[in-house]
Formats: structure tokens, C-alpha cells, sequence
């Protein structure tokens, strides 16, 4: 059971949209990031040139996407996508149903009976 809650929620959470920001009709996209690698989140009107998009509070241009994530949090390598406003619910989900099992069975591997071919 533990098994089929973390594969579930894993999936929902890799198979989520992150809240990946489109650029506007008709913007102009230049290819080029005037302002550099983006290390922290936007305060909000900042430009990114590869998207073509002001960037709204929060959102950040993800260097292994590349493209734009409304309230980025981080990109996730076990995922291999980013976690984000419209994700991150399913991530917190997929965590806490992993660590859950795993006390499950950490709990159940320590009261187990100690009877493995020992007389």
C-alpha cells in the first residue's frame, strides 16, 4: 500500500504542470537574457529575454527548463522538472506520503521478531 501511495503521488506531482508562464501574443522575443543568470525570484516587472515575458513576484526562469515558473520554489533533479505555484501541493503530498512509509517501515523492520535461522 505504501508502494502504490508514493508511485501515485509522485506521478501526480511529476505529471503536473509547475505554472510554467507563457509569453504574451505578439511579444518580442530576442533569445537573449539581458539581465544574466536569474539566482533569486523576481520582485515583479523584471524582463526575460529568452521568454518574452515580464515576470510576475515570485517567478523565476529556470536555467534546466528554461522557461519562466510562477512562484518557483526549486527545480527538483528526482522529478526532473520544476516544482512551482500550480505543483507544489502534489510535491508536499509525494513527501509526505514517502517519509510516512518509510516510518512504516522502519517502525516494522524494528518490532519484527528477530527469528531469521537463529536457534
Amino acid at each position: 500500500v505504501a508502494t502504490i501511495g508514493s508511485t501515485v503521488t509522485f506521478l501526480q506531482c511529476a505529471l503536473a504542470d509547475p505554472g510554467i508562464l507563457k509569453p504574451y501574443p505578439n511579444s518580442d522575443k530576442d533569445g537573449a537574457d539581458t539581465a544574466g543568470l536569474q539566482l533569486l525570484p523576481s520582485t515583479g516587472g523584471r524582463s526575460c529575454g529568452p521568454c518574452g515575458i515580464v515576470q510576475p513576484v515570485g517567478s523565476l526562469h529556470c536555467e534546466f527548463c528554461h522557461v519562466c515558473i510562477d512562484a518557483y520554489d526549486h527545480h527538483c533533479p528526482w522529478m526532473s522538472k520544476c516544482i512551482g505555484r500550480q505543483n507544489l501541493r502534489e510535491f508536499h503530498r509525494f513527501l509526505c506520503v514517502g517519509l510516512s512509509s518509510l516510518v512504516f517501515v522502519c517502525i516494522g523492520v524494528i518490532t519484527a521478531p528477530a527469528s531469521f535461522g537463529l536457534s
